[in-house]
């Protein structure tokens, strides 16, 4: 398991499949320095003003749209 570092803390160093439990863990005490958490993936953290221009181009977004789109269909 890769060791990632916490975006809000460079002291935590956290392994890859324990970094998206930190990272909302994590946020909560650092709530106030203007780093926000990407809507559709965890993974994804960075300043408000990069946030809005990664929204839009964001490559987890179209996978989320296609799996709603599955799951509107499968249940019709």
């Amino acid at each position: 398991d890769n060791l990632l570092i916490c975006p809000f803390d460079q002291n935590h160093k956290i392994r890859s499949s324990r970094f998206e439990n930190h990272i909302i863990k994590c946020r909560k005490l650092f709530a106030n320095i203007g780093i926000e958490m990407c809507p559709f993936n965890a993974k994804h953290i960075m300043t408000r003003l990069q946030m809005r221009n990664h929204i839009m181009v964001c490559p987890d977004k179209t996978r989320l749209v296609y799996e709603a789109s599955l799951s509107k269909t499968k249940y019709k």
